[in-house]
């Protein structure tokens, strides 16, 4: 219960999730993920729970995944999931996967509505919510918007942070709205170090335009008179 996650998970065979790996029984209740879960060769991998056969009730993800195959925003594979939110991008996955559940587990729950009330912001191009497809009233997308608006989407969800990183262990963040591109004139200038010229590190790489999720740079320096091993 009203667990949070912002650290990275990595993990390499199955069951890998930013809250609870395999939740066999019990339930997982106002759970918030912001950390990556990179587990670019595992099944069953999720934002909240990699496999459940429990209950995941008001859970959160904002968060990259990677993952082989049963990859979800909320969870790789699951039984019960109602009311929880995601924003997640999913890398490497191959198979059966989706921005709530990469495949719904078969149930006796029928009645009571397992998979209900859940919702998606999407990003990039539509991955579907459970498997590749969406379900109206149980699991959808929904507009940005109208998303931000919801009353109990965490306060994660409403801002992005992107944090440069110096040298001395200082930093500097910018904190931006959720779409927002990043000004130039606010990346801080890399601070000059003798013998070396100075770099953030990914930057000229990163997409920063449109930003959803935090991004950290760090310097990098390269001396300016290489050394040569032999």
């Amino acid at each position: 219960l009203d667990c949070e996650n912002h650290g990275t998970v990595a993990a390499k065979r199955q069951n890998v999730g930013g809250i609870a790996g395999w939740q066999m029984l019990g339930l997982v209740k106002n759970a918030l993920n912001t950390g990556a879960v990179d587990a670019a060769e595992a099944e069953y991998a999720g934002g909240v729970s990699g496999l459940s056969t429990g209950y995941i009730r008001n859970a959160y993800a904002k968060c990259y995944i990677s993952g082989k195959t049963n990859v979800g925003g909320i969870a790789g594979s699951a039984t019960v999931v109602t009311d929880s939110l995601s924003q997640v991008s999913i890398e490497n996955a191959r198979e059966k996967q989706g921005a709530i559940l990469g495949t719904e587990q078969t149930t006796d729950r029928e009645a009571e509505d397992p998979i209900k009330g859940n919702y998606y912001l999407q990003v990039v191009d539509d991955m579907g919510a459970i498997d590749g497809i969406s379900y109206s009233g149980m699991a959808e997308p929904m507009e940005q918007a109208d998303f931000l608006k919801l009353e109990q989407l965490p306060a994660a969800f409403k801002t992005v942070t992107v944090r440069f990183l110096f040298e001395d262990g200082k930093s500097k963040e910018l904190v931006l709205a959720p779409g927002d591109d990043l000004p130039m004139e606010k990346i801080p200038a890399v601070p000059e170090k003798a013998g070396c010229s100075g770099t953030w590190e990914g930057l000229k790489e990163a997409e920063l335009t449109d930003i959803l999720f935090g991004m950290t740079f760090k310097t990098c320096y390269r001396s300016h008179h290489a050394v040569i091993e032999s």
